[in-house]
């Protein structure tokens, strides 16, 4: 039960930002071409961090859950 909480949290925030997103578009109307879309490539080639925060919270919960299921 505790990794349907776990799996559901992690949807909720992996979709927050797109969700909120598009709500905004929907009510905006046609979209504006003064500027591009997209966001240019980041020409020093850094990765954003977010995906690793994500991948350590994951794995924290995942031996978090592992650890309390393997109690004696």
């Amino acid at each position: 039960m505790a990794l349907l909480w776990v799996i559901a949290a992690l949807v909720a925030v992996l979709t927050a930002g797109a969700a909120s997103a598009d709500s905004a578009r929907v009510w905006a109307g046609p979209p504006d071409t003064s500027h591009p879309a997209a966001k240019p490539a980041d020409p020093d080639g850094e990765l954003p961090a977010w995906p690793f925060a994500v991948g350590a919270i994951a794995a924290v919960a995942v031996v978090a859950i592992w650890s309390v299921r393997r109690r004696p």
